[in-house]
């Protein structure tokens, strides 16, 4: 995957967050990427390493409606917060299950 995929991927996960908040992640992925290929990798080799953008989007959501309800205490930001974590949480449930029915059968 390039970094333009994996980048648009990610953008595409955060879409609904804050504008500012989509930008400071991305730029921080954009980063890894400088990093990496200054390090002599390549950019499939630096998305291999970043994992999954739409499973990695999943996890910042989670992680941006944890926060705004450690800093605005709201119902609202509680609604999203647990919105966010169960939501996480079901897809992985989604994901496992047949693994998992699988090695018990």
């Amino acid at each position: 995957m390039t970094r333009s995929d994996f980048m648009n991927r990610l953008r595409a996960g955060l879409a609904g967050l804050p504008a500012a908040a989509i930008n400071d992640l991305a730029a921080d992925y954009e980063a890894h990427f400088e990093d990496g290929v200054a390090a002599g990798r390549t950019e499939a080799e630096v998305a291999a390493a970043l994992g999954d953008p739409a499973r990695l989007a999943r996890e910042l959501r989670a992680e941006a409606g944890l926060k705004r309800w450690e800093t605005e205490k709201n119902p609202s930001a509680a609604a999203d917060a647990v919105f966010a974590v169960l939501g996480l949480g079901a897809i992985d449930i989604l994901i496992l299950l047949p693994i998992l029915m699988t090695v018990l059968g």
